[in-house]
């Protein structure tokens, strides 16, 4: 974990960043850059937010034919520079209602996934997967979010949380872990080649 060391009354304090803190942070991160991305979708700040924004957030950042694209912002803290490495895709086809009428698109696949270090360290890892609630109309449909995260301390993970429609779900992190097939060694590495990529450039 990160810690800063500051000095008063003659002795050193050590302040250890807590793993929920961490958690928090790079939440706030996240939703600031979607919201923020989805916000200039059409190039207009005074937009309101739409309300299918994560699905138009998927397709300005990562709609792709054929492979994964990444993307990289980072977040000055008091504590030091919080850097997020995202990697996703969205895909669709463009289909008819039962075979006729007009076009829609169906997303036929969706997938992000986010890497943070905080100076350096890797603190966690998102996986989000999302499926299409047509919610009776399927030309406005809208993306419902699996959400697992891997909160990581010198690069093991020492925790896990699951979401579903936002909402922690307990039960769910064996279920996703399964579902999502994730192997955390190919993920740890995964994060630390972006990183050194990035480092690198």
């Amino acid at each position: 974990m990160a810690s800063i060391t500051s000095s008063g009354q003659n002795r050193q304090e050590k302040d250890i960043l807590s793993i929920n803190y961490l958690d928090s942070l790079c939440q706030i991160m996240s939703n600031e850059h979607r919201v923020n991305t989805a916000r200039t979708i059409d190039d207009n700040e005074n937009n309101e937010v739409p309300r299918d924004w994560y699905s138009q957030y998927l397709y300005k950042t990562y709609y792709a034919a054929e492979e994964q694209r990444i993307d990289v912002s980072e977040k000055q803290l008091k504590e030091g520079k919080l850097l997020r490495i995202g990697e996703g895709v969205l895909r669709w086809e463009r289909v008819k209602v039962f075979g006729f009428g007009d076009e829609y698109n169906k997303p036929t696949e969706m997938s992000e996934t986010e890497y943070y270090f905080l100076n350096g360290e890797l603190v966690k890892i998102s996986i989000f997967k999302g499926y299409t609630d047509y919610n009776a109309i399927p030309s406005n449909y809208w993306i419902v979010i699996r959400q697992l995260d891997l909160l990581c301390e010198k690069s093991k993970i020492v925790s896990r949380k699951a979401y579903w429609y936002s909402q922690l779900c307990d039960e769910c992190v064996e279920l996703y872990m399964r579902e999502f097939d994730i192997n955390e060694n190919v993920l740890i590495q995964k994060a630390h080649t972006f990183y050194e990529k990035l480092k690198n450039k």
